[in-house]
This record gives C-alpha cells, structure tokens and sequence, in this order.
C-alpha cells in the first residue's frame, strides 16, 4: 500500500502532540494549586512505585483465589510465591514510614528472574509517569527531580498538613536552594515546575549500580566533586562543587536497581544503609543530600549466605526484605518460560515441534531435583508429582515430605538461559529447519560435554538425566502418535468425559451404590478399571471428580478430558489402540496386497498431526517412524559405560515425507 502525503503528515503531527504531552511548564504556585485540588499528585517513591504496578491490573487466579498481577502474566513463570512477596513489600511500604527503610532483595541463581523482575517493575514506572494519573512534578533544572513542595518551610508544613491532607517529607538540594535565594530572592510562588517522566537511558527516576566492578568508586553512587567548579567555602562547595549526579541522585523519587550488591565494598554499603535508613546521601566532605527512592537489590544464593556470616553487617542485616527465588520444579511453567523466549525471541524461521519445549524443559527440571527420599520412588514420579501427577508410587504426602526435606532444590541445575541459547544455537544452523526434541537435547548434552568442565561424576549424573529425559519424551511421543491414530480424538474424549460425568451425577444422587442402575455402573466400571480403581474405592474417586469439575464450573474455568489426570489416562486408555496394535499398524506388511491401507492409515496419522496438532511435515514424519522404534524396543539413546549414545537422526530431513501422505 502506498503512504500519501496526508498520512505522513497525520503521522508526524500525532507524534509531535504525543511528545508534547509531557512538556507541562508553570509555577510553583501553579503547581500548589494543582495539588491541593488533587492532593494524590503528592506520593512518595514507594506509592508511586505500587501504583505503577497496579495501573496494570490484577484478576483473580481461578485455580488459587489469589491475584495474579497482570505485569508479571506470561512474562514470569512458576514464581507466584516470590511475586506475591515482592507486591506485598510495596502494599507495606506504600503507606508505613518504617517499611519503606528496608531493602528488596531478590535473592536467587542465575537466570532465575531476579533482573526479569526488576527490569518490569521498571518498566511499569516509567510507563506510569507518562500517564495523567501517575504524572510526576519537578523543579527545573534540579538534578535531582525534586519534589517542587520542598520549597515550603518546615514550619508551614504542619499548616499545610492539617488544612489538605498533604505531608511533606524532604529538604531542598543545595543547588534549589541556592537559586531560591540568588535568583527568586525567596519567592517561592515563582520558582519554575515543569513535568518529568522517568527514563533509565536519561537518567531519569531510574538509578542502577552494579558492585561487581574492579575497582569500586563511591562517586558511582553518591556524585563526585567537580574539579573544574570554583571553591569559596562548604555552602559554594556544595552548590558548585558537587555533581549530584551519582545513581542516587539519579533514582531519587524513583528506584535504584543495585546488582550484586553484596559484592559491593563496605564504603558502598555503608552508603546504601544511610540512604535507607535515613533518606540521604553525604556528599564528598560534608553536608547530605535528601533522597526518597525505593531500592531493589539483586544477589545469588552464594553472595547472601557469605553476606549473612559477616557479622559486621548486622545493621544492614536488618534492613533487607528477602524474596527468594528458584528455578522452576514444575515441568509446565518451565515449558512456558521457554514458549514465552521463542515467541520473543523470533524464531520464524524454523519449526519448534509441541513435543520439543517440553522435551528440554523435562530435562532442565530433572538437573535441579533431588533424588526422592520417599522409599521406593523413582524420579520419574517425583517429576510427575510436582507437576501435578501424583498416584500410588508418590502420594501428596510424599510430595509435602519431599517439599519439606528437599530445601536445596531448584538452586542448582541447567539455568533457563543456558538451555535456551543451546536451543537458539540448534534452530540458527543452516541446515535445520526444524528443532526436533532429540536435536535439541542432543545440543544441551553436546554443549555440556564440549564447555562446561563436568568432572567423571558430574557427567556419568548427567548421561542419567538425559537418559531419562528422552524416556519421557519417547512416553509422550507414543501418546502423540496414539492420539494421531484415532480420527477426532479430542471430540471422542471429550464425549467420553461429558458422559462419565453425567453417569457420576447419576450414581452419587443416590443414597446406596446398590441402587445405582447397572447400565450406568457398568459405564463407570469400564472407564474406572482403566486407572485400577477397585471396588472399595469407586464412591470416594467418583466424589472426588465430582467435586473437581463442580469446582471448576463454579469459578468459571473451562475445562475438558485433560483437567484432571487420572480421568484423562482412563479416557486415553479407553480411545487409544494399544502399543501392541500401534506397533502392527505402523509396521510395513510383507504382503504387497495391504500396502495401500498402510500407506493410507499412515498418511492419514500424518495429516492430523500436521493439520490438527501443530507438527510440520517434517517432524511428523519423524515423530512416526520415532515410535515404531520405540515400541520394538529402541529409544532414542543407549546407555553403555562410555556413556550415552544416541541413536536417532537428529535432524531428520524431508526426504521420507512423500510416502506416508494419504492417497485419497
């Protein structure tokens, strides 16, 4: 389509009234006017921070009954707990002068969305402050966005207090100050207000500070002297001689972002515990600047433990609100994060299997468990377990010990970031134009072995996870082929669904199972003895899928044969053919006679696997001729004593696609 003239001019004209929005200019006494009629234009950095974040919304989770912040949704997976936290500090500190002296420490190992976290928090203030309700005031020119109703003495502020509902909090800079008595004579009314919005890349509300740097300077935080400024006594000094332009100076009314902060020397910190505890920051010889600023602190596991053995750090100690975080123990958040990356990331250009993200999640959530304390068990159902699959090899019960006694898990294991540029570095080659799950795990494993220096134990540890990490995936690739292979599966599950539910309404209306009509009790045995319910147990497990499903009507939440496992195996047990019937299917006849009908039936389990559950032509080929490997007893890697060995084409061309298209 062409651009006119007309268009472009609309274009620019919109977005020279868009930058001008924010370009308000008046008084002081324009300013007071406008406050007192709107006396929420005064907040403090701690409200304007909660406020920004809750300008984005919140809903109620269906599932918990808890919020669920619309800032952090589909960008922070699997940390609900350590989101609560970080909302509940800025709640408490929004409107308590003793909670806002205290430090918001996110605390985790790397790539576990501490930065995530800070840097949407960020976000969120400065999209605010381009808003009419989150609009933020100044004097101008001050280096430091000062609050303009500074200027007013103290002794007029319990006055103003008590007539408005406005407190005042905070002292003039050195260099307001000095303009109101050089240049305004002490004419408050007159001195210049102009709007600001806060921006981290000017330097704008937005402070950030990392420690981790060879040779620490306190100018990074408190401002430096100015050598080229003249010196006639303290006050000159402090007016001329100071930059006020250290990340304090920059974060005040805003937030300081401090990286690592527990690497920071103890000058550094000392600085930090003046700011929180009493809201300034000293200058190089003498003197204090007043600073309101929320500050976010990040750290590892590792720098916090050491932080918290030095006892000389007992009053800094005091003032931190830590929010742990961990990587994610559930296999369905880590598959989200990672769906969330590659949508970001624009990978347009090559095919991610749906087998594929929980593949590798899979195995990123096995590096991080601990082997289960509960006798008996596997890992395999401690993984399941966590993410919602518990049976009679791993109970809830199990599950809480588990919980309990494992208090290290999710700190250690393959990082979301290293997994994920192991998955771009597979999906960025020439020659790829699908990520299988095999090829993708085979990177992970081949990055492991050639980069990360794993001693002989750390390797044979490894070797085992992935081992079980393609196990699963061959589980889940016959289930996918299983559902492939039954003609509208998903309608015929769902129908099985809706008529067990409705059998089970039936039953439980009346006061004695011997009551119950045998058409109908048959119905619910068949479905039931797929999952070994017995006899004794089939009043209790009805009750209980009963409540289950009412439960989820009555909060609105759709739902289907998929919401609650144990009924979803016995639906997939009922429709799909089993492994012994699959495997004949798949498998090429001798006789030339049936050729016809297997090429049919294959093509048509290819075609809905393209057309109806999101695989390219390619790795439904592949994802065919995969499980017919598997179910003659050959997965995709072997376990020998050199360690693993992989078995399968990892990159799997198109070259074997023509013969399995159907022939109608």
């Amino acid at each position: 389509m062409t651009t006119t003239q007309p268009q472009v001019d609309d274009f620019l004209a919109e977005a020279e009234r868009e930058s001008g929005r924010f370009q308000w200019e008046g008084t002081f006494a324009d300013y007071f006017r406008m406050v007192t009629e709107n006396p929420s234009l005064v907040r403090l950095a701690h409200r304007l921070v909660h406020d920004a974040i809750m300008a984005n919304g919140t809903r109620q989770s269906p599932n918990t009954g808890k919020p669920v912040y619309r800032l952090f949704e589909n960008r922070i997976f699997g940390q609900d707990d350590a989101i609560n936290r970080v909302v509940d500090f800025f709640v408490a500190s929004a409107g308590n002068f003793e909670k806002r002296k205290r430090i918001l420490l996110l605390v985790g190992p790397p790539a576990s969305g501490k930065s995530t976290i800070a840097n949407l928090i960020k976000l969120a203030l400065q999209r605010f402050t381009r808003t009419d309700a989150g609009a933020v005031f100044a004097i101008k020119g001050c280096p430091l966005q000062e609050e303009p109703l500074h200027l007013i003495p103290n002794n007029m502020r319990p006055k103003l207090f008590e007539k408005h509902r406005i407190k005042v909090e905070g002292d003039l800079c050195p260099r307001c100050q000095r303009m109101l008595d050089t240049q305004y004579g002490g004419e408050i009314s007159r001195v210049p207000v102009n709007r600001v919005v806060f921006s981290e890349q000017k330097a704008t509300g937005i402070g950030y500070h990392d420690a981790a740097v060879k040779d620490p300077d306190p100018s990074l935080l408190a401002g430096g002297a100015d050598a080229s400024a003249s010196s006639n006594g303290i006050w000159q000094e402090l007016v001329e001689g100071h930059g006020l332009d250290g990340a304090f100076h920059v974060a005040n009314r805003g937030l300081m972002e401090f990286v690592r902060i527990f690497q920071a020397d103890s000058q550094s910190l000392s600085m930090l515990l003046e700011l929180v505890e009493d809201r300034r920051v000293r200058l190089d010889k003498s003197g204090a600047v007043y600073a309101d600023e929320v500050v976010i602190a990040l750290s590892t596991e590792d720098d916090y433990k050491r932080f918290l053995a030095d006892a000389s750090h007992e009053a800094l100690r005091g003032r931190i609100v830590p929010v742990h975080l961990r990587y994610n123990l559930r296999v369905q958040d880590e598959r989200m994060l990672y769906a969330n990356l590659v949508k970001t990331q624009g990978m347009d250009d090559v095919h991610v299997p749906p087998l594929c993200l929980p593949a590798v999640s899979t195995l990123a959530v096995l590096t991080r468990l601990d082997e289960p304390r509960t006798n008996s068990a596997t890992l395999r159902e401690k993984l399941l377990a966590y993410d919602g699959v518990v049976g009679k090899g791993f109970t809830v019960d199990d599950l809480r010990r588990e919980q309990d006694t494992c208090t290290g898990e999710g700190l250690t294991g393959l990082s979301p970031r290293l997994v994920m540029n192991r998955f771009a570095d597979q999906a960025s080659r020439v020659d790829v134009s699908c990520v299988t799950p095999l090829n993708a795990l085979h990177g992970i494993w081949q990055d492991l072995r050639e980069n990360a220096g794993l001693s002989a134990g750390e390797t044979e540890r490894y070797d085992e996870l992935f081992y079980l990490a393609v196990a699963r995936y061959s589980e889940r690739s016959v289930k996918e082929v299983q559902r492939a292979y039954v003609d509208k599966f998903d309608r015929a599950a769902n129908d099985q669904l809706t008529n067990y539910l409705s059998d089970v309404a039936a039953a439980l209306s009346l006061s004695s199972s011997k009551d119950v009509p045998r058409e109908i009790e048959r119905n619910l045995v068949d479905m039931e003895k797929n999952i070994g319910v017995s006899g004794k147990e089939r009043r209790s497990f009805r009750t209980e899928i009963q409540e289950f499903f009412t439960g989820l009507k009555r909060r609105n939440m759709s739902f289907n044969y998929t919401s609650h496992h144990r009924l979803r195996e016995a639906i997939e047990i009922r429709l799909f053919p089993d492994r012994k019937t699959l495997r004949k299917e798949l498998t090429e006849p001798k006789s030339a006679d049936m050729v016809t009908e297997w090429r049919r039936l294959r093509g048509s389990i290819h075609n809905r696997l393209v057309n109806e559950y999101g695989h390219c032509a390619i790795c439904a080929g592949d994802i065919v001729e995969y499980v017919l490997a598997v179910l003659k007893g050959n997965d995709g890697v072997k376990q020998t004593k050199a360690g693993l060995e992989w078995q399968w084409d990892l990159n799997p061309s198109n070259g074997t696609v023509a013969q399995y298209q159907s022939l109608d």
